[in-house]
């Protein structure tokens, strides 16, 4: 859990043309689970044209349990086409719920 990583990771995770790539530096940020780097997840969220991003950054999200992400998990809920990630937001917003 090397907190200096946050920075290179959020780099890959804006700016990395390979999805493959985006995808584990959402997942290494889950990990880590610092509230800094969610600003970072809720864009790849709501903006990466990848579904495996969009949902590893969920599972990142979810990880980190911040109240910052719940804005953007309602956001993503109305914007997603994936019918799998979807349903995937639905349940992690209950998550945030019971929180």
């Amino acid at each position: 859990k090397e907190k200096t990583a946050i920075t290179p990771l959020v780099n890959l995770l804006k700016n990395d043309d390979r999805s493959r790539v985006r995808v584990y530096a959402s997942i290494a940020l889950g990990l880590i689970g610092e509230e800094s780097s969610v600003d970072a997840l809720n864009g790849a969220l709501l903006n990466d044209s990848s579904a495996e991003v969009r949902y590893s950054a969920v599972l990142a999200i979810t990880r980190i349990g911040s109240t910052k992400s719940i804005d953007a998990l309602k956001a993503a809920k109305e914007k997603e086409s994936d019918p799998y990630i979807k349903d995937y937001i639905v349940k992690m917003e209950e998550k945030f719920k019971k929180k």
